[in-house]
């Protein structure tokens, strides 16, 4: 029998295709899977603070592998394939519907949200939920909806304000999505429009941090708005990092409209980085 098999080069194929239970297709998805599963536990680890999530986990860079994984797959195999995918590794659904959520494939997606239908499914399409607000995919994003339970966590609407999706965010505030600090995270990253909004309707929390790391990113019109508009002002790192990161007008604003100050390390890291016009002009005023 085994030198029967040995001589039949099909029958060979197929007995190195399944060495470990997996066609050799199936095989190049098994990272897709795995990267899925660890996202989706950061996802849940870090889901009260979007930065947390952002800046101390991988959870972006894997979702963007699993997303090319999967991709590749596709290419060779089609969405006709799928199926057979699940069968054999059933771990791949939130790789499959991750990608067809970065992708807009509405027909895969439709195809399979049935199979989200169950305990654990719902926090697949948390994620999926997530991962449609915070890469500008409000048609899946409505598609979602009825699938996702109200108690989402917190860095799903700080997310899409860091992002700058007010589309997004306005779908997340009319479904009463939970928020934390999303005017802070939308001054972080300059996004005026989305800040306004939040202010508008007073929508969560707004922090120094907000005027801090606006000043520091050089984001002057955040930082006048958040001077005319609230009340939470900044910390001496906000003309100290606008100082170190060569932003001469958010310094001047800064210096002629509040009163928190300066010190020392911003006058030095000014200098540090070649920033010697800045640093001159505030030697020449007095250190807070």
């Amino acid at each position: 029998m085994a030198e029967s098999v040995v001589r039949s080069h099909e029958l060979l194929t197929l007995v190195c295709e399944f060495q470990d239970g997996l066609p050799h297709d199936i095989r190049r998805v098994r990272p897709a899977a795995d990267a899925a599963a660890t996202a989706m536990r950061f996802y849940f680890d870090h889901g009260r603070n979007y930065y947390s999530l952002f800046g101390a986990t991988p959870f972006f860079a894997l979702v963007d592998s699993l997303h090319s994984c999967v991709g590749a797959w596709m290419v060779d195999r089609g969405d006709a394939d799928v199926p057979r995918l699940l069968r054999f590794l059933p771990s791949a659904l939130p790789a499959v519907l991750v990608h067809a959520t970065l992708d807009g494939n509405m027909v895969l997606l439709n195809a399979h949200l049935y199979r989200i239908e169950n305990p654990i499914g719902r926090d697949i399409a948390k994620l999926l939920y997530a991962t449609a607000a915070w890469f500008h995919r409000p048609v899946v994003l409505v598609r979602l909806d009825p699938h996702v339970a109200p108690d989402l966590p917190l860095c799903v609407a700080d997310g899409a304000a860091y992002r700058g999706d007010l589309e997004a965010l306005k779908l997340l505030v009319g479904r009463n999505a939970p928020v934390n600090a999303p005017m802070t995270y939308a001054a972080l990253q300059g996004h005026l429009v989305v800040l306004e909004y939040l202010h508008a309707h007073n929508i969560g929390r707004c922090q120094k941090a907000a005027m801090d790391g606006a000043a520091a990113r050089g984001h002057l019109a955040v930082v006048q708005f958040l001077h005319a508009h609230r009340r939470e002002g900044c910390g001496t790192r906000a003309i100290d990092d606008a100082a170190a990161n060569g932003h001469a007008d958010v310094v001047r604003f800064l210096v002629e409209h509040r009163d928190e100050g300066w010190t020392r390390r911003g006058i030095e890291n000014a200098k540090f980085n070649g920033e010697v016009e800045i640093a001159r002009y505030l030697e020449g005023r007095s250190l807070r």
